[in-house]
């Protein structure tokens, strides 16, 4: 099975809306293909 492109996504915090995320994926992350999975969430 060939793999497809991946792509890590990097969501923060909003600080005009609490309680929000933005998607600062394109300003903060090279664009590169990925085939790593990791996922964790800070609280």
């Amino acid at each position: 099975m060939p793999s497809l492109p991946a792509r890590n996504l990097l969501f923060l915090n909003d600080p005009a809306r609490r309680g929000h995320l933005i998607n600062a994926t394109r300003t903060h992350l090279p664009e590169a293909d990925d085939q790593r999975r990791v996922s964790r969430l800070w609280i």
